[in-house]
């Protein structure tokens, strides 16, 4: 029987793709390590974390709305448990989530953290697109599922 959302081999998340991304998401992203993890940052707010709790594991700061959104979606995401379980931060296992619910939470963790309220920085015509331009859906051409930028229309902020 198979988990819900769980991604095929071929487009799992890797910490590669995942540090991508999220330093992608606007110039004003901050990659900075903290003990065994890197944390992506946009001035003095963490958006994501990565390699916490552990090594294969994110975090995301989403909004509680945008947390219960994505928890129906897929296994591989889960609240954090203990205290702080209201308050939006959310763990994922990385090899058990597909890369494009991956890259909508990071979206929604940079526009909550710019912006609040998930209004962060959106591409014309792109409800997933990248700062620079990118879209995140878009996949390779030789028909392989793993993640890859494509080129889109220039970038409009709302």
């Amino acid at each position: 029987m198979a988990m819900k959302g769980v991604a095929p081999c071929e487009e799992r998340m890797t910490p590669e793709a995942f540090s991508d991304l999220a330093s992608r998401l606007g110039s004003g992203v901050q990659v900075r390590p903290v003990l065994d993890a890197v944390q992506f940052r946009v001035g003095d707010k963490a958006f994501a974390t990565l390699g916490w709790p552990a090594a294969g594991w994110a975090v995301v700061k989403l909004s509680r709305k945008d947390q219960g959104r994505f928890l129906g979606r897929s296994d591989a995401v889960t609240v954090e448990p203990g205290r702080r379980r209201d308050t939006g931060v959310t763990l994922v296992r990385l090899q058990a989530v597909d890369e494009d619910l991956m890259a909508e939470m990071l979206i929604s963790a940079f526009g909550e953290v710019c912006h609040g309220g998930g209004r962060g920085q959106r591409v014309a015509n792109s409800p997933s697109g990248l700062a620079d331009g990118s879209r995140v859906r878009a996949r390779r051409e030789d028909g392989g599922g793993r993640w890859t930028p494509k080129e889109s229309a220039p970038r409009a902020i709302n």
